[in-house]
């Protein structure tokens, strides 16, 4: 019993110095709310597309409560010189705290509770965000699938 009492004693000291040292601030922190004050924040920009110059793309966040995250959404893609009426979605969103290459960014999930029809978009600051592929990483791209914020409404 002796000879196992120093190691003993060594794992009991680990255990404690670990026990009082703080987690990453990335655990214990809620996610960030994108800032909506129980009201409507529209983001607008023109994406990549294959065959065409662009879409128009409008993302419309609500959210009917102040300081909560999550609401409604619309999204309206609009094929540039195309003669075709705008694609419109509607659905909920939600916050995602991190991707695989920054785990402190804020991500808005389009449709959170169907993984497989779900969008994301990254927080890049107040009045940016800027679309992930459908594996959640940023799309390497010449051209930014950036939205910049056109209209904060209550």
């Amino acid at each position: 019993m002796k000879k196992y009492l120093p190691t003993a004693l060594l794992a009991l000291f680990a255990l404690i110095v670990l026990a009082l040292v703080p987690p990453p601030a990335h655990l214990t922190q809620p996610p960030v709310a994108i800032p909506i004050e129980g009201g409507a924040q529209t983001y607008e920009g023109i994406t990549s597309c294959a065959d065409c110059p662009g879409i128009l793309t409008r993302l419309t966040l609500t959210n009917s409560v102040t300081g909560a995250s999550g609401g409604t959404y619309e999204l309206s893609l609009t094929y540039l010189e195309r003669d075709v009426e705008p694609f419109v979605s509607q659905g909920e969103w939600d916050i995602e705290q991190g991707t695989r290459t920054d785990i402190d960014t804020t991500v808005i999930v389009l449709d959170p509770s169907m993984p497989e029809k779900a969008q994301r978009y990254m927080r890049v600051d107040d009045n940016t965000i800027r679309q992930l592929d459908g594996d959640g990483n940023e799309i390497d791209s010449d051209i930014p699938f950036n939205l910049m914020l056109v209209a904060p409404s209550e």
